[in-house]
Parts: structure tokens; sequence; C-alpha cells
């Protein structure tokens, strides 16, 4: 009896003991990897290995800079990431924590970049520079990151200084003109404004909603960086199937001390014709309507007074790419069949001369 209760025991022990540790293994982020470029080719590689997504075609990468200024992360970063790539202006391996200093940085000895000095916070010094040519197949480009800096809380304002590393996202192409090289304009912007995001203008002071502290305390011990911005979204709006050119770039401001990064999440470029939910939110006015939602392959739209005969529809995934274009005619009722399409979220969108509507679609 003795053996036989002890049997029992330790096999009741053993499963707790797995179901403690598969309980670890969906709690516990994966810690912090980053893994440095150790030659040019191996960060353009990067650009095309892990920051391309749906929707675009990029080509003529060229990186300048010191190599081991930018890698690969994977891992939690406690900016909303964990997989993507880091540019700095120091060492991409300066960037994973603890954070245990209040002034961790090197001096890579790279030269700066023009457009950079462009933006103020002394001469740049220590760039690293993506550069890449595109060709979009929607009308918005979008890519999310998160800006950090050991320069955070002690050159910010309230503290005002000279020295501040900045970075920039310079767009250039058919039907834009901006004050840098190739005409280019800066969309490191602050959603919905045209604030350019810096040290300056992101802080505990100034766009707080935006900022998060890292130092005294820390909050984030999965990097060595003092302050960043939360996750933000770029978009810009494009010419489909033209050729854009696109330079990120980041670098030490006025000396060569206290590193900042960019972290960009993976296969986040990407192009869309839906520019986010806010834009669906909007535009969704219920004139329109559908039946039934979700749909076994067969959707029913009562089109209202947008069947005028001029009326076209698009149909999209949820990484923004077109599957299905063309015109609704001038009946009330519109069909959609998509007994071929894989089941999921879609988004329809119809659009006369007055308006546009966007509806989400669930094929089952």
């Amino acid at each position: 009896m003795k053996s036989k209760l002890y049997g029992l025991t330790l096999h009741r022990l053993l499963i707790v003991l797995g179901f403690c540790l598969l309980l670890q293994n969906f709690s516990v982020a994966q810690p912090l990897v980053i893994t440095e470029n150790q030659t040019q080719q191996e960060a353009e590689q990067m650009i095309l290995d892990i920051f391309v997504g749906t929707g675009v075609q990029v080509f003529n990468v060229s990186y300048q800079g010191f190599p081991q200024a930018s890698g690969s992360f994977v891992g939690n970063t406690g900016v909303g990431l964990d997989n993507g790539f880091l540019m700095t202006s120091g060492r991409a391996s300066i960037a994973m924590g603890p954070n245990n200093l209040s002034n961790a940085g090197t001096s890579n000895g790279a030269l700066g970049d023009s457009d950079l000095n462009l933006l103020g916070g002394g001469t740049s010094l220590d760039a690293c520079i993506m550069n890449f040519d595109f060709i979009p197949y929607a009308k918005y480009i979008t890519f999310k990151f998160s800006f950090a800096s050991e320069e955070y809380p002690e050159y910010a304002p309230p503290n005002n200084s000279s020295f501040n590393d900045k970075f920039g996202f310079f767009l250039s192409g058919p039907g834009i003109e901006g004050p840098y090289s190739n005409n280019s304009v800066n969309i490191a912007t602050l959603p919905n404004s045209s604030t350019v995001i810096s040290i300056n203008t992101v802080n505990a002071v100034t766009n707080q909603e935006y900022f998060v502290s890292n130092w005294q305390p820390v909050v984030n011990n999965s990097i060595q960086y003092d302050g960043y911005t939360t996750l933000i979204d770029i978009f810009a709006e494009v010419e489909p199937l033209e050729t854009y050119h696109l330079k990120l770039a980041i670098s030490d401001g006025g000396d060569r001390i206290y590193d900042s990064g960019l972290f960009f999440k993976a296969f986040s470029f990407k192009s869309t014709d839906i520019l986010n939910e806010e834009e669906i939110i909007a535009t969704n006015r219920k004139s329109l309507l559908l039946s039934p939602n979700p749909g076994n392959g067969h959707f029913r739209f009562d089109l209202g007074n947008l069947s005028s005969g001029n009326c076209t529809y698009e149909l999209f995934n949820t990484n923004g790419t077109k599957l299905l274009s063309g015109q609704t005619g001038t009946n009330q009722y519109f069909e959609l069949k998509m007994s071929s399409f894989s089941e999921g979220i879609y988004f329809i969108r119809f659009a006369d001369q007055q308006r546009s509507e966007t509806h989400k679609l669930i094929n089952r």
C-alpha cells in the first residue's frame, strides 16, 4: 500500500510540475537576443530578410556606417516588439539590457550625414544609414518602430542641450518636394502630425503620451536605453507602381557618446490601400447593408444610394493586398461570391464620386 501511494503521489507531483513548466512557457517572455551585423552585406541583406513585408518590391539596398551599429533582434524588448532589426549610433549590442548605466555608448568612427545635420542638435557623427528603392503596389506605405536613447533624461527637456542624437526617415520620389537630399521629406513624424520625432519633441515634458521613461526608476530591464518612444506607426501616401527611395538614418549629435537606437518591427514595411482602423471607422457610415456576416462564401450588399452606376468595389486581405476590384453595376443589390477564398477576415471598399465605405467581412 505504501509503495502504491508513493507512486500515485509521485505521479501527481510530476503532473503539477509539468503544468507549472507549461505555464512558465506561456507567461515568461523570451529574453532579448541581439545579433550584430559583421559586414556591410549582412546589413543590406537584413532589410530584405527582416524588414520587407507585403505589397512592396525592394531593391538597390545599400548600407553606410559601421556594420556592428546595426543588427537583428529576437525576444522581449519591452517596447512592444519581439522580432525585428536595430539601427544605432554606436553598437547594436549596447542596446541589450539590463539598464545598469546612465551613459552607455561608444564611438564607432563612422562619418555623419548631411540630411541629419539639417535636423539640428549639433553635427551628426557615427551615422548608421540604410538606403533602398522600392515600388509600392498600393497607395500607402507603412512600418512600425520605436526610438530609444541614453540621452534621456539628461539632455532632454526640461534640460536644454545642443547635444541631441537624431534620426530621420527620408522619402523621395514622384510628387514629393522636400528640403532634404533628392528632394526628400522626413516622414519620421508623430501620428496625425507634422512634428518630427526627436529627443526634444518626445520626452517627459512634451508629447508625454508617446514617451516611456526608463531611468530612476527603471521600468524595462530588457534594454539599456534610459527612455524610449511608444511603438509608432509611420504612414506616407505614394503612387502605386512608381519607384520611390527611402533612407533610414540615425546618428550621434555633437559628440560620439551616449548611444541611441531605432527598433523596427519585422516585416512591417508594406504598402496598403487601407490606411488604418480609424479610416475604416470614419468611412463606415452604415448606409450600405450587408448580410450575412459572417458568411459562408456568399455575401449580399444592399448598396442603397451608392447604386448609381458609378460605384466601384475593391476587396483586400488583412495585409492590405488587393484581391478583387470592379464595378457594382446599376442594381441596388450586389452579390460577392468568395467560396474559393480561404476562411478569414477581409475588407471591402465601395466608392462613388461622393464618398467611400469600407466594411469588414468574415468568410467561413
